[in-house]
C-alpha cells in the first residue's frame, strides 16, 4: 500500500471512532489490515483518497462513510486525492457525488485550489471541466504555507473567553508586552514538495512572562512552574515583547525570536493564528462520551492508545484506555491489544479536570473546550482532543 501520505494520517490522529456511533461497527468490519493506519471512518477515507486505493475507498463507502465526510480538520476525501494528483480516484469520487466547491477551514481552499498549489495540472483540469494543459501554475496570491484558524475568528473576538486562573504570577509585565494569561493553539497546515502536511501546537503564557511550549502538566492551575523549569527545561522560559517580535529565552539557554502580531482572540506567531483557548466555569458539569487518541509508526512498528471518558452530570465519570500493537518481524505480523477501566467522580473548572478513581488515585489534567464547528464539541485533555461521541 502506497505510504506518501501515511504521515498525514499519523498528524490527522486526535479523534478515534467510537463503537457507540451507528454505522462504526459496519465500517470496522469493512476495513482491512492496510485500513488500520486510519483512526475514524472519515479520516479512513481521506487516506484512502490521498493514497489513490479505490479498492479501500469503496469498501467505506459501502459501509456507511459519506462521500463529503470531513476529518477532524475539515477536510475531505476530494480535497486529498487532489492534492496528492490521485486522477482517477478524483474522477471516482466525482461520479459519487463527492462536492468540489466545499472549502476546508484555514482559508477557504476548495479541492481545485488544493490541486493549484501542489502543481497538479491533470486534477486542476479535470476539476475545472477542461483538457489537461502543459502548465498550470498555482496562484501567486495564495502561500503555500497555510495557517488553519478557527473556523470564525470574529465570533471569538466578539465572545471572548473568561480569563483563566493562572497560578501565583510574580507581576504583570506593561501594558503592551504581556500576553493575556491562558492556554494558546495553532494548526499549520503546509505543503512539504507536493505533499500536504499538518501539525498542532500548544503554549501557555502568564502575564508576568512566564511561558510553555506544549501543554502544561497537571492542570494549568495547579502547574509547577519552577519544576518544570528543571525537568523540561527546553520548553520552559520566558516570554519578551519588542515592537512586532516575541522572543522565547527558554530556561536551557536557547532563544528564538519569532514574528508577533496582536490579532482579535489571539495573535499571530510568524503570520500563523494563535487561539486563546476557553476555560470551564467553576465545578462544571459534562454530560456525554468522549474519545480521542494518538498513533505512531516507524520501522514496520505501529502503535495506537486510544481513550474514551463518559462524564455524567452527577459528578460521576467512567473511562477507558485501549493499546495496540502492530510489528512487522521475520515471522510475520505481529499484534496485540489492552485495555483498562476506571470509573469514580469529577470536578472540572478553569483549565483543570480532576479525576478521583475508585483506587483511590487522584490525578490531575490539564483541559480545555473546543469548537469543533458545526455544532460539534470537543475535549482537549492533556493535548490530545476527545470528540463527544454522544
Amino acid at each position: 500500500m502506497n505510504r506518501k501520505f501515511h504521515s498525514l494520517v499519523l498528524l490527522l490522529a486526535l479523534g478515534f471512532a467510537s463503537v457507540a456511533a451507528p454505522d462504526f461497527a459496519a465500517v470496522a468490519l469493512a476495513q482491512t489490515d492496510d485500513d488500520l493506519d486510519n483512526d475514524s471512518p472519515a479520516d479512513a477515507l481521506i487516506a484512502a483518497a490521498g493514497e489513490g486505493d479505490l479498492a479501500a475507498a469503496r469498501r467505506l463507502l459501502q459501509a456507511g462513510v459519506k462521500v463529503d465526510a470531513r476529518g477532524d480538520y475539515g477536510f475531505t476525501a476530494l480535497m486529498m486525492a487532489s492534492a496528492s494528483g490521485e486522477v482517477e480516484m478524483v474522477k471516482w469520487l466525482l461520479a459519487r457525488g463527492a462536492n468540489p466547491a466545499l472549502k476546508e477551514p484555514s482559508e477557504g481552499a476548495t479541492a481545485l485550489t488544493l490541486a493549484q498549489e501542489a502543481k497538479k495540472p491533470a486534477v486542476v483540469a479535470l476539476l475545472r471541466g477542461a483538457k489537461p494543459s502543459a502548465a498550470v501554475r498555482p496562484s501567486a496570491a495564495r502561500a503555500t504555507r497555510r495557517a488553519v484558524a478557527p473556523k470564525t475568528p470574529v465570533r471569538i473576538a466578539q465572545a471572548r473567553p473568561a480569563r483563566t486562573k493562572i497560578a501565583a504570577p510574580t507581576r504583570a509585565l506593561p501594558a503592551g508586552r504581556a500576553i493575556e494569561g491562558g492556554l494558546y493553539f495553532r494548526i499549520q497546515s503546509y505543503f512539504i514538495g507536493t505533499s500536504l502536511s499538518i501539525n498542532q501546537e500548544h503554549f501557555a503564557f502568564w502575564p508576568d512572562g512566564r511561558m510553555v511550549r506544549g501543554v502544561p502538566k497537571g492542570g494549568l492551575e495547579f502547574f509547577d512552574y519552577a519544576a518544570a523549569r528543571q525537568k523540561e527545561p527546553s520548553n520552559t522560559g520566558t516570554y519578551r515583547i519588542a515592537g512586532n517580535k516575541i522572543t522565547f529565552n527558554m530556561a536551557d539557554g536557547k532563544s528564538e525570536t519569532h514574528d508577533f502580531k496582536r490579532v482579535p482572540g489571539g495573535f499571530n506567531l510568524d503570520g500563523i493564528f494563535t487561539s486563546r483557548q476557553k476555560s470551564y466555569k467553576p465545578n462544571q458539569r459534562l454530560a456525554g462520551l468522549y474519545d480521542g487518541g494518538a498513533s505512531a509508526s516507524g520501522g514496520g512498528t505501529y502503535v495506537a492508545n486510544v481513550k474514551s471518558l463518559e462524564f455524567a452530570a452527577n459528578g460521576t465519570f467512567k473511562g477507558s484506555t485501549i493499546g495496540a500493537l502492530s510489528a512487522d518481524t521475520s515471522a510475520g505480523t505481529m499484534t496485540g491489544s489492552s485495555e483498562t477501566q476506571d470509573a469514580g467522580t469529577y470536578t472540572l473548572g478553569g483549565n483543570t479536570l480532576v479525576l478521583r478513581h475508585k483506587g483511590g488515585a487522584v490525578t490531575r489534567h490539564t483541559v480545555y473546550p473546543y469548537d469543533m464547528g458545526g455544532g460539534k464539541t470537543a475535549i482537549n485533555v492533556d493535548g490530545v482532543m476527545l470528540h463527544k461521541r454522544r
